[in-house]
């Protein structure tokens, strides 16, 4: 079966942001511009794409199976990646901090 990449709706009613042609996909997070972090099963990396689609790079990884990311540290700006085999989380730095994790500093700071 085909990737069909990532869809922004599923019966197609809006324009895919990406497709891939070789391996799949699992998780998705955005930073704070709105770039989005595509974990590339199998594949072994981390797809960063603009907000229009456009990949701009691949962050390779130590394990091959990544299935899901999340920002965090203390400024947001470290992306935690689950390995499916081997049970354990591989972490890279990036230059914007996460857009979940922003939201939730933001609350923590009203309090």
């Amino acid at each position: 079966m085909q990737s069909l990449g990532i869809m922004t709706a599923f019966k197609r009613t809006r324009p895919l942001v990406k497709r891939f042609d070789d391996f799949g996909i699992d998780g998705l997070r955005t930073d704070t511009e709105g770039n989005l972090f595509v974990a590339r099963i199998l594949k072994g990396t981390i797809a960063v794409l603009t907000p229009q689609g456009k990949l701009t790079r691949e962050i390779k990884l130590t394990a091959k199976e990544p299935t899901n990311l999340a920002f965090g540290g203390h400024d947001g700006k470290t992306i935690f990646v689950t390995q499916r085999q081997g049970g354990f989380i591989e972490s890279f730095r990036t230059d914007r901090p996460g857009r979940e994790y922003c939201f939730q500093a933001c609350a923590e700071e009203r309090k």
